[in-house]
């Protein structure tokens, strides 16, 4: 739960910063760029890209297993309030 607060502040962060610059359109870039890398770093972890035999060759071990889904639902709380903020600015402008 620690990384879905740090996503929230740093989503939070940017907004603020946005609304002094005046610019909506570069605050759903920013917070898309903020949510989107984070998310594609979790699905490299988690294996989104690979096939099923090289799947189950990369995670013979269960503690190799349990460090990467850790990982990767870290960095997937971390990505995700931005991701939903991007798309609530970008409702809300249109």
């Amino acid at each position: 739960m620690k990384f879905l607060g740090i996503g929230i502040i740093v989503s939070l962060a940017t907004l603020i910063i946005s609304w002094l610059v005046g610019n909506p359109e570069t605050t759903v870039n920013a917070l898309l760029i903020i949510g989107l890398i984070p998310m594609a770093i979790s699905a490299l972890f988690a294996g989104v890209f690979i096939s099923g035999d090289r799947m189950r060759g990369n995670y013979s071990g269960k503690d190799d297993f349990r460090e990467r889904m850790g990982i990767s639902t870290k960095l997937f709380l971390l990505g995700l309030p931005s991701l939903l903020t991007a798309f609530a600015v970008y409702f809300i402008m249109t």
